[in-house]
């Protein structure tokens, strides 16, 4: 990611290609997001959208689209919101790929500010309908949270049977974040409906998974895996086992916790950072205003 970053970085600093100076800028910005560069990432994305206003519908959309990605990733999901709902969808989002990823974002944000209801279920099914094919992950994307808004309605047996239908697709791909969502909200439909054992044993393929491919990243999917775990063992009378799963979840669960107050100072940072320079401004405006009229007298 070294490379990566100082490749975008070279090609911002040659600002030979305004489109694509943005383009990089927002992908620089999603990779210090998984790099854990929460103030990098929100002032590149502060940056950008300043220049949202001056650029042509599809570079305007897609700045908002990657914007409210990185709002999302950082849990600031009310601004997500507000910043998709500066999209001009009828104008430029003809791009399959681009419709798809907007389906996946605006689903998240929906599911986190609690706001699934019938109009947005239609919307997401209909875009996971026309996504599958040539989008798969962004379908399944989109998906996962009305499935994960079903299984938190508590429509476990519903929630059950359309993940059953996915889960194939899911697990073709291969994407360890996606298929520890999915293998969890399983798990959590399963004890729902009372099957205990294939409860855990998905849980356990959600630990597995997630512990595997990315054991720096912890996730509200991979904790709710691992504190199921930890119920059902004890429910079964398995104490030892149980204990394991629970001491391990609390170990994760502070580690979650100060990821997430980190985004939280990041982007209390940048928004005092951004307002320190507005005022500077304005002060130095009206400094520049006095002058003049100091030099008209």
């Amino acid at each position: 990611s070294e490379q990566s970053i100082a490749h975008y970085q070279k090609v911002i600093a040659s600002q030979v290609n305004k489109p694509l100076v943005i383009r990089t800028k927002l992908a620089l910005a999603n990779l210090q997001v998984l790099n854990k560069d929460y103030v990098g990432a929100l002032e590149l994305i502060k940056n950008v959208l300043t220049e949202a206003g001056g650029a042509e519908d599809s570079i305007r959309n897609y700045i908002y689209q990657v914007a409210a990605i990185v709002y999302n990733e950082v849990g600031q999901y009310e601004l997500a919101e507000e910043t998709l709902g500066k999209l001009n969808e009828h104008s430029s989002l003809s791009n399959l790929k681009e419709r798809c990823l907007l389906a996946a974002v605006k689903a998240q944000t929906w599911y986190e500010l609690t706001k699934i209801r019938s109009e947005q279920t239609a919307y997401i099914n209909k875009s996971y309908s026309d996504c599958f094919e040539k989008e798969p992950v962004y379908a399944l994307s989109a998906k996962f949270y009305l499935l994960a808004n079903s299984v938190r309605s508590r429509q476990f047996e519903q929630a059950k049977l359309d993940i059953e239908r996915q889960l194939p697709a899911v697990e073709k791909l291969g994407y360890s974040y996606l298929t520890t969502g999915y293998y969890t909200l399983y798990a959590l439909s399963l004890s729902g409906v009372d099957d205990s054992v294939s409860a855990q044993l998905y849980a356990t393929k959600a630990i597995e998974t997630a512990e595997k491919n990315n054991r720096e990243t912890v996730t509200t999917w991979l904790l709710e895996a691992y504190y199921l775990n930890s119920q059902l063992l004890k429910e079964r009378g398995n104490l030892e086992q149980a204990l394991e799963f629970l001491e391990e979840y609390l170990v994760k669960i502070n580690r979650y916790k100060n990821d997430e107050s980190s985004k939280q100072l990041a982007y209390q940072l940048v928004e005092h950072e951004t307002e320190s320079k507005q005022q500077k401004i304005e002060q130095l405006n009206q400094q520049n205003l006095l002058l003049q009229l100091e030099q008209d007298l």
